[in-house]
Formats: C-alpha cells, structure tokens, sequence
C-alpha cells in the first residue's frame, strides 16, 4: 500500500469517524482491519490528557491505523494518534496515578527512552511531554498499580528489576510522587511480577502480587502474595504455574479475588488456569479454560457490564471456557461461561488475547470493551491486535436542552451540558440513564430520570420516529414522535424517578400490550416529561406546565 493511499484512506476515515460501523450491540465492531496495530497490544489504559478521555494502547506495535506509534498510542474512538514520540522498545504496563500534580500516565516496559528523554523502563506522560520517574529502574517492569497502604497512595512497579532509583528493590518498588522505597525485601529472584490488584479479604484492603516466583519477603509464596504495607503472607499454597492477571469481583456472594495464569490447579485444587480466592481458600471457577492448542492460558482478567450486569471477562489462548467454545475471550457472569460472539482468531503464530479495558468513546453508545493482543479477526470481522466488543448498557443519549440542539429551550432556559432544559427548581435540567439490557428475551431495562421538580408526575413515553432538530414541548424540546406511547406513569421522589419498577412488566412487552411490538434490530427512543407548574418560570406562552428531559435511543436484540 503506498504512503498517498494510506493518506487518502486515513483522511476517509476521519470523515467517518465514529460511524466507522457501529455494530449491534453484543457484537464485535468492524473497523479495526485498517484501524489495527502491527504487532501485540499488551497493555490498554484509560486517562483523560486534558482533551478528554481516551484509551491508551501499549505493546510491540509500531504502527496504529496510519499513524507511526512506536510501542505507545491514543485511541479517541474514531482514530489513533501518536502519543509523544513513543518508546524506544515495548511498553508492557500502564496505570493513571496522581503524584499530587494532577493525574497522569504512567508506562513501564523494556524501554530506555521514552519521547527523547531517558527515563531507564518506567516514564510519565502529563498529556505534554515524557518525564522520567525517579531515575526508573534497571531492569523491565511489566505491570503497575496504584494502592494505598495508609501512608497515601502510591503507584506500585513490578517487574524484572532489582533496584528502583538506585534504591534496592527486588522485583517490586512504591513511589511516592518523589522517591521510590522498596516492600520488605521484595519478590526472590530470578523471577517477575507479571499482576496486580487491591482486594479486602476482610483484614483491610491490601495490594495482591501474582507473577513467576516463589517466595515473597522471605515467605514461600508461589507465584501469588499479599503485601498489606508491611508485611507479606502467602495465599495456601499458591498456584501451579505463573499468575498473569488478577482481578476483584463480586458474583453475588460477595466480592473474590480471581487469578488467571498457565497454572492447573490453585491450592492444590484442580481449576485450570482460572481461579477464585475467598475467606482463605481456593476454588475453580465452573471448570475453568481449555484448548487452545495446548496453550489455554489466561493472559488478562477484567470487569465489564454489557447491560446486564457486572461480569468478569478472561482474555488468553484457551478456546473453551466451562466446556463450551469461547475462543480466547469469555465471559463469567457468576453462574456460567458464555462466549463473545465468535471470538478472537487468526494468524500464523498462535492467536492471543493479552490486555482488555473498557472506555467510552463519548459518542453515545456507553462503554465497550475493547481487547488487545495478537490475533488478525474479531467474530465475522477483520481485526489487527485490536478489537471493540459492543455493549448495550446505556443506549445512546440525544436530544439535549444545553444549546447543542437545532431547537433552543422555549424561553432561553438551557440546561446543563447533558441534560434537558433548565426546570423551575433549577436543577440544571432532567437527565435520562438507562441500565439493563434491551434484550427481547432477557429485558432488564430500567430507565432513571433525575434533576426533575421534587414531587413531579412523570410519563415515560416511547416512540419509533424521531425528529433530528426537536420540536418545543412545554418548557423543553421533545425529538421523539410517531408511535407514540405512554409506557409508564409515576411520581417523582426529590426529583428522581425509575421505572420499570416492582411488578411493572418489562418495556417490550408494555409496549408490546400498548399495540407496538418491537422485533429484533428495531430502534426505539425515549424521553420523560414531567409536571412544572410553576407557570411565571416559563411564561411563554401562556398555560405551559411540564417540561421534558433528553432522548435515549434503544436497539433491540434478540
């Protein structure tokens, strides 16, 4: 492909932006065969550099879409962008930590230089230029975290290292914002710390370290360790195998520890390859993973809700989790494994999943999950190293009364960026959320309106058209239209209103009773007015006593 076509193509692109191929939700998003990377994703963070959030991309990847990264680059939703002039060698880690500057982002990897400036395997991005930590370390650090052992918190590097700014640190260091320390005396070599996470298994939060070795601050420990900010304790007797991935969550019993790694068996507990740690002991989550050409091994663990609910998503080179076929990413909703649509595949080197994060790109559409590694398609779609699972947890929000409408607010009275227009109790305007899914099947939608008067009658109303520039409506602007129903009807409790709520049936099937069935892939949008009665608020013209919130846009799955 020659430099002018990759030109050409990139500026289509950016034409495009975000309606690149927004996929159903629940679905994989195309896009990502021009807009992948060259090489592995190892690590994926969110941080907002002061032009607003984006996701940030670390790995072996000198390229990113049409864009030269070296080993570091800034996903915004629609493009990448270089961020700094990149590393010198592979970015293997980042986590946002605030030194008492202000927020910033922090890279560690296998790199000496990072944006021109020597900074020895960990630097500091503060959304302007590269800085070194420190005087950083001299070995590699493959994983950071940030955890607060009553002193403040501090961001935590983990790695290959044996000293931190020239302070003896073995594997494992804390700086301050000033100067590094180490943690007793560290992880025995040679080894690695590869995971971290804070979890409270009920003694007090505490930092849990996973990685290669077996002893920790002269303890065995092997591959897994607390440090609870001064000393550390063994998790039973540990894991089989390296610990890659650690993550909290909650599956309905209460929160757990979750380890995922190349280890069979925790605690002497067969699990393969994933495993929960509570109240002090080990146990297997629902059969755990397999396949994968002999490599089934979990790289990354995360949390994410896809409109349903919280789950714990694991990312590797399994392709079967619980027995069924999940190619190298599932998800474990605290009951079964289910896999995401047709996975991660493809290559000539074994296919990985290595780094998972969700972000929003501020388009609408709520957060998505989006996965990094080593793999060329992501379900039916091309996709280089780089992927976007679709959620469908919030809809997409429009039709707002902060001026950024066609139709201004009836008498001037605009509300707060996001919400409807202003109201008589100045609450900044009524704001629509969404929770739940919009599933036909499994129905969990809940809409919440908020900002409204604090006692206010309130109609949810649907419809299945919408009016692009709004129309006035009482004291706000109203974009939806056509078929038109009134779904629900409650009262408002200090200005907050949900609904379906205690026996209420679900949406589809109320509106499916009102004479409006929705079928799979159809859109409906919705908004909620509201009583304003206080008539000398909005005057004209004359008799108008409600006022309307924004629009949410809905699509229908199966």
């Amino acid at each position: 492909m020659t430099s002018a076509f990759r030109s050409s193509l990139a500026v289509l692109l950016s034409c495009l932006g975000s309606s690149l191929g927004r996929a159903q939700c629940l679905d994989w998003a195309p896009g990502f065969d021009l807009q992948g990377v060259n090489s592995d994703v190892d690590a994926l963070a969110v941080f907002d550099d002061g032009s607003g959030p984006a996701l940030f991309a670390g790995g072996q990847f000198t390229t990113a879409g049409f864009v030269t990264a070296n080993f570091i680059a800034r996903w915004d939703g629609a493009n990448w962008s270089a961020v700094g002039g990149g590393a010198s060698s592979s970015v293997r880690a980042l986590a946002v930590y605030d030194d008492g500057s202000g927020p910033a982002l922090y890279a560690g990897g296998d790199f000496s230089v990072m944006g021109g400036v020597a900074v020895n395997g960990i630097a500091k991005w503060d959304g302007t230029a590269w800085s070194a930590v420190g005087g950083g370390v001299n070995g590699y650090v493959s994983e950071l975290g940030v955890f607060d052992d009553g002193s403040g918190p501090g961001l935590y590097a983990g790695g290959s290292f044996t000293s931190a700014g020239g302070v003896s640190a073995s594997r494992i260091a804390r700086w301050n914002g000033s100067s590094w320390s180490a943690l007793g005396t560290g992880i025995a070599g040679p080894s690695t710390v590869e995971s971290m996470a804070v979890f409270d298994d009920g003694a007090g939060p505490a930092l849990y370290v996973g990685g290669t070795f077996l002893s920790a601050g002269g303890i065995t420990a092997n591959r897994i360790a607390r440090w609870n900010g001064s000393a550390w304790s063994s998790l039973g007797s540990g894991t089989s195998c390296w610990v890659a991935a650690l993550a909290v969550f909650d599956d309905g019993a209460g929160p757990a520890l979750y380890a995922g790694g190349c280890f069979a068996t925790a605690g002497g507990v067969a699990v393969n390859y994933v495993a929960r740690w509570k109240s002090g002991t080990w146990s297997a989550v629902a059969g755990g993973m397999g396949g994968g050409g002999g490599l089934p091994y979990v790289h990354a663990l995360a949390v994410f809700d896809d409109g349903a609910g919280a789950a714990l998503y694991a990312a590797g080179g399994f392709t079967t989790a619980g027995g069924a076929g999940a190619a190298r990413i599932a998800k474990w909703d605290g009951g079964v494994w289910t896999p995401l649509g047709g996975g991660l595949s493809g290559g000539p080197v074994t296919p990985l999943a290595i780094s998972m994060a969700a972000f929003d790109d501020g388009t609408g559409g709520g957060p998505d999950l989006y996965v990094g590694g080593r793999f060329e398609t992501a379900g039916a779609f091309p996709s280089l190293g780089f992927a976007e699972w679709r959620g469908c947890a919030s809809g997409e929000s429009f039709c707002f009364g902060d001026g950024t409408t066609a139709t201004p607010c009836p008498c001037g009275n605009t509300g707060l960026p996001g919400s409807g227009c202003e109201n008589s109790s100045a609450t900044g305007g009524a704001q629509l959320s969404v929770t739940g899914l919009p599933s036909l099947t499994n129905d969990t939608i809940v809409f919440t309106a908020s900002g409204e008067r604090p006692t206010a009658l309130s109609i949810f109303l649907q419809g299945n058209t919408e009016f692009a520039g709004g129309i006035p409506f009482g004291d706000g602007v109203r974009c939806i239209g056509g078929v038109l129903k009134r779904l629900f009807v409650r009262n408002a409790v200090g200005g907050t209103v949900a609904a379906p709520v205690g026996g209420d049936p679900s949406v589809h099937v109320r509106s499916r009773a009102l004479g409006d069935g929705i079928t799979s892939a159809q859109s409906r949008s919705y908004q909620v007015y509201y009583r304003d009665n206080v008539l000398t608020f909005c005057p004209s013209p004359a008799g108008n006593a409600w006022n309307v919130g924004h629009a949410v846009r809905l699509t229908w799955i199966p």
